[in-house]
């Protein structure tokens, strides 16, 4: 029993294709997550605009209690400590993002291989069938030939 010889590259391509696209997911999460941070920091800064503002006005205009000032400069100092916490996550998850990127460039390039490889067989083997084709044509006429010749 013969087994058909059938390319390897095709089916190394399509599992270099999943793990590309899994690289690719990784890298749209991984910008997500950073977006989404980004945007937590934004707030968080817009909170601190609008509480130093108002600890401003306080402090300078109208009388406040003594409580009052220092629940909003607590409330500040806690909003620079999540500020300096996002800050910490943010550099964490660019890290991450430029690993899945690295990531998904490999995978790219590897699928990129084997197409490569697949389309390089491919040429090979109509290079090979085209001599083959030529070699029984060359046959068909020396053989056409030789009997006329002898005649």
């Amino acid at each position: 029993m013969t087994l058909a010889k059938t390319p390897i590259w095709p089916v190394l391509g399509k599992l270099s294709e999943q793990r590309e696209n899994t690289a690719f997911s990784r890298l749209l999460e991984s910008r997500q997550q950073l977006a989404d941070c980004q945007q937590r920091e934004n707030r968080l800064e817009e909170l601190r605009e609008d509480y130093e503002k108002r600890y401003l006005v306080a402090g300078s205009g109208r009388i406040q209690s003594v409580r009052d000032l220092a629940l909003c400069r607590g409330f500040i100092e806690h909003v620079d400590g999540l500020k300096k916490l996002i800050g910490q996550k943010k550099s964490t998850l660019t890290e991450v993002q430029d690993v899945a990127q690295r990531a998904y460039e490999a995978a790219q390039r590897e699928k990129m291989k084997w197409h490569h490889l697949e389309q390089r067989d491919l040429a090979s083997e109509r290079s090979r069938r085209a001599v083959r084709e030529q070699r029984k044509i060359d046959e068909i006429a020396a053989t056409r030939f030789v009997p006329r010749k002898l005649s």
